[in-house]
């Protein structure tokens, strides 16, 4: 029975890593990773050359109309440091050739560190600001802009020039509105704007604000966020009251507002409150990738961070929110949101919670991590949203483990449309947070025993989501990769066309298990009758793997089947597979499985209609297994078809299995159909529109539910369309079969 043991992505993510943590210390990381999908491109490693290792990462990305912006820097080991700016002018379907937007050119020694960089583009405009050190003799403050919407930039300029250049230069931040542009950033112990009335043509600096410790550096002063809206900026920095020592500091969190263009700032408004110590904890409100803290939304300016509310060494750490409904003159008294172990599992992982916000509706993500032991732990992404401009909150929600990066997008037309995504992980509300749909896997070779950083999503037209992620894998068939800035949209699937089947194929080896993926929602909970069918045709195999199935939940617990119906096949010894089907029900778990008895037959490179149907009224053999219309096995089962949190897959997520197969016409109905209903309808297409049918994919070059309940399917390795089943071109003994 233990071919039905299911591998899921949180546990293959685990044992991965270890894999990768073992093939690293053995070897070192190859020029780029494999591609182990058709739906994403790798933006960064087209030109790299083999045997040198190049880190791409600290990836943004921004969507303008058609036009999709992605910047990055690449870091070669022992070559140089560069960044890198690429786009896509046809909303991600094809990219032009990457643009080095700054080399390292170590014959001149110049030196620079990733992430200090930020991109804004307004309109046709694209703003870049970078810190490099050129030739080591301190750090300078370069900007670069194109007017022709990515498609080539101006020369370098430097903004911030002084001789020998600064000591410190850092945590840069760009904000663009139509025909204007900000850059703020930290100069030794200030905060200083950069701000151009005429879109990047001319800029004037100005201080907003100097640390407590005159000219020691030492001292940390440094931005937090930065929005332009009109003439009017806002800004937030973290600054430290002394100068830290071991368990004595003093951190506060200040905003600052102009109303010209940035030419003036007002007096800073303390964030922060004091803890019980009487010192200001306030923690950093970055982790290495942005994610913002400061967000405006008509009138209302909101805040968000995280501090220490008891003193050092305490775990008394709270997540904190203010706003105004003034545009920043006046703010209200600080909300908790979340604190440490109390309203969260775990502790808050520091500089990755983020605020959005449109139309009066707030919302606030955060991430926890709960130590497991053994160097394990669950990652979970917490959520907290309100729907009266943030004059209260509902209840934390958590949206999900596997957590990292976690970043929303706001629906700029309508408030209540909330996209979430990390790492690989997608869910999106309609409702105002309310109601999510379930976590989909956008990316799941993303957790192919390598690391990540900062997932980012934009949203373009069409309620397409644009996805970049820094990513590394290994693979037994490849090795390691390094870095690489990995690309996908996701959107609604497109119509119909054609009579396509579903190619896919699994191999454990390179890590790739080809498989639409579907949300799931309550059109796949089935009650006490239900029925699915599928062509399929074996091209491959060596072991057992379902052709599609629906699982309980998202994480296996030990000892769990974790799936409650699928058909499948399994190889017993013989050229071909032979047909399993399994339900789970309220009463127990009952599977059909005629072992090697040639009536379970399903030959390879050949097409076979396989059906399964329930009926808990229909006494006994009421569960059946159907075979090009013939009933081949039965049993009585009891109890309704049990239900679950899992999503549907037509394909192998993660079964160790290798091989592949092709599909067509697969169909799920909330009703037993009888013999003489498979028969009829097996060889032709169906409207959408029958009685009973919940969901319905022909695959015709779409992965689109055509019932219309919005059953969408996501395609996620290296699946393809291949030609549907000709039936005139079956076995004599299948056409003797379907004609009965």
């Amino acid at each position: 029975m233990n071919r039905y043991r299911l591998v899921t992505r949180s546990t293959w993510l685990v044992v991965l890593g270890i894999c990768l943590t073992l093939a690293i210390s053995l070897g070192k990381a190859e020029a780029r990773n494999p591609d182990l999908s058709n739906w994403t491109i790798n933006l960064s490693a087209s030109d790299e050359t083999p045997g040198e290792r190049w880190d791409d990462a600290y990836q943004e990305i921004l969507v303008v109309g058609s036009t999709v912006h992605v910047l990055w820097w690449s870091a070669g080991y022992g070559i140089s440091d560069r960044l890198y700016y690429r786009r896509s002018t046809d909303g991600g379907r094809t990219w032009q050739v990457k643009i080095l937007l700054f080399d390292t050119a170590p014959a001149s020694g110049n030196r620079a560190d990733d992430g200090q960089k930020f991109m804004a583009v307004d309109g046709n405009t694209v703003h870049v600001a970078y810190r490099a050190n050129p030739s080591l003799v301190g750090n300078r403050l370069f900007y670069r802009r194109s007017t022709d919407n990515g498609a080539s930039f101006e020369a370098a300029r430097l903004l911030a020039p002084e001789s020998g250049g600064y000591e410190v230069l850092d945590t840069i931040h760009v904000a663009a509105f139509p025909g204007k542009v900000s850059i703020a950033c930290r100069i030794n112990t200030q905060i200083v704007t950069f701000n151009s009335p005429d879109g990047g043509s001319n800029f004037t600096g100005t201080v907003v604000a100097t640390s407590g410790g005159g000219a020691d550096y030492r001292w940390n002063i440094l931005v937090g966020d930065l929005k332009r809206v009109g003439d009017r900026l806002h800004l937030i920095y973290t600054q430290e009251l002394q100068l830290p020592e071991y368990e004595n500091w003093s951190t506060a969190l200040y905003y600052a507002t102009s109303l010209d263009g940035g030419a003036h700032w007002s007096v800073p408004i303390r964030m922060t409150t004091l803890a019980a110590n009487g010192k200001y904890l306030t923690y950093s409100v970055q982790q290495i990738t942005y994610s913002p803290n400061l967000v405006v939304d008509g009138d209302h300016v909101y805040v968000v961070w995280t501090q220490n509310d008891t003193g050092y060494g305490s775990n008394d750490i709270s997540l904190y929110l203010r706003r105004s409904a003034d545009q920043g003159q006046n703010f209200a008294a600080p909300q908790k949101l979340a604190t440490n172990q109390v309203d969260v599992t775990g502790n808050m992982e520091l500089g990755q919670e983020t605020v959005a916000a449109n139309g009066g509706y707030v919302y606030v993500t955060l991430l926890a991590r709960e130590a497991l032991g053994g160097g394990q732990y669950n990652d979970r992404v917490y959520f907290r949203r309100s729907a009266d401009s943030g004059g209260s909150f509902s209840p934390i929600q958590q949206l999900g483990l596997g957590a990292w990066w976690p970043n929303m997008v706001v629906d700029p037309a309508d408030g209540a449309k909330v996209h979430v995504f990390w790492w690989f992980t997608y869910r999106y509300s309609a409702d105002g947070g309310a109601t999510f749909t379930n976590p989909v896997v956008l990316m799941p070779w993303a957790g192919a025993g390598g690391g990540h950083s900062g997932a980012q999503m934009a949203l373009g037209a069409n309620d397409t989501k644009h996805l970049v992620n820094s990513l590394s894998y290994y693979t037994q068939a490849y090795g390691n990769g390094d870095e690489d800035i990995f690309y996908r949209s996701y959107g609604p699937p497109p119509a119909p066309s054609g009579r396509e089947a579903l190619k896919t194929y699994s191999s454990t080896a390179e890590a790739r298990f080809d498989c639409m993926e579907v949300a799931t929602s309550d059109w796949f909970n089935f009650g006490s009758r239900m029925s699915a069918e599928v062509w399929v045709k074996p091209t491959s195999g060596d072991y057992w793997c379902p052709i599609f199935t629906k699982l309980s939940t998202d994480i296996t617990p030990s000892g769990s089947w974790n799936h409650l119906f699928s058909i499948g096949s399994e190889f017993r010894g013989t050229v071909s597979p032979h047909a399993v089907a399994d339900l789970a029900t309220t009463a127990g778990w009952y599977v059909l499985d005629l072992g090697s008895d040639p009536a379970g037959l399903v030959p390879k490179n050949d097409w076979t209609h396989l059906a399964m149907t329930y009926d808990a009224d229909a006494g006994a053999n009421n569960f059946k297994l159907y075979k090009n219309g013939q009933v081949i096995a039965s049993t009585t089962a009891t109890g309704t078809v049990a239900t679950g949190t899992g999503n549907f897959y037509a394909g192998n997520m993660g079964f160790g299995f290798n091989g592949g197969w092709e599909m067509n016409e697969l169909r799920l109905w909330s009703k037993a159909l009888s013999q003489s209903e498979i028969k009829a309808n097996m060889r032709r297409p169906l409207s959408g529109s029958e009685t009973g049918l919940n969901a319905y994919y022909p695959f015709s070059n779409t992965t689109k539910d055509l019932t219309g309940h919005g059953n969408d399917g996501i395609l996620i390795y290296k699946e393809s369309y291949v030609a549907p089943p000709s039936f005139s071109g079956a076995t004599a003994a299948v056409n003797g079969l379907l004609m009965q």
